[in-house]
């Protein structure tokens, strides 16, 4: 079993068990005899884990399904850019990928501040966060390749070539 498969593996069971103990909570059968715990607050953070873990995993599920019937991955390479999730990041604008901490790559960008003017809303914001935590605005986990990240910028390396602009 790859390194992938392991990391996601761990992601769906830490989802399972927090939703599981959210509903232990919710329903009152774990944590309400506690005299150290009020009993509504121990049934709200069973509901909040629930809501959030159990609908984060079917969020994670149903995008996964969705891809599958589409005959893709989060992650995509096309003629016109790198394809994560929705987001189409042309080629031009790419400049590399540089792996992070905990399993996550981040795709570095020439325009960076162009893309985050032209986000809207809720995705702007985010942007902007991820631009100030990490100096990039997109980023993947690295489970969602097929083989390791060296073999994807192999993949990339004819395209960014192609595609870049020449001085």
């Amino acid at each position: 079993m790859d390194k992938n498969s392991v990391n996601q593996i761990k992601v769906w069971a830490a989802i399972i068990i927090f939703t599981v103990m959210g509903a232990l909570m919710a329903s009152g059968i774990v944590g309400t005899n506690s005299p150290k715990y009020d009993p509504m607050m121990v049934k709200v953070v069973g509901w909040m884990s629930m809501i959030f873990f159990g609908g984060g995993g079917l969020l994670m599920l149903y995008r996964k399904l969705q891809f599958r019937r589409q005959g893709r991955g989060l992650i995509m390479l096309t003629d016109d850019g790198l394809l994560i999730n929705k987001d189409l990041i042309p080629w031009e604008v790419i400049d590399g990928f540089k792996p992070c901490k905990h399993g996550i790559i981040l795709v570095l960008t020439n325009n960076t501040e162009e893309l985050i003017a032209a986000a809207k809303g809720i995705k702007r914001m985010a942007m902007m966060l991820s631009y100030k935590k990490t100096g990039c605005v997109y980023s993947f986990p690295e489970s969602e390749l097929e083989g390791t990240i060296e073999d994807f910028i192999k993949q990339c390396w004819p395209y960014m070539k192609k595609n870049q602009p020449t001085p």
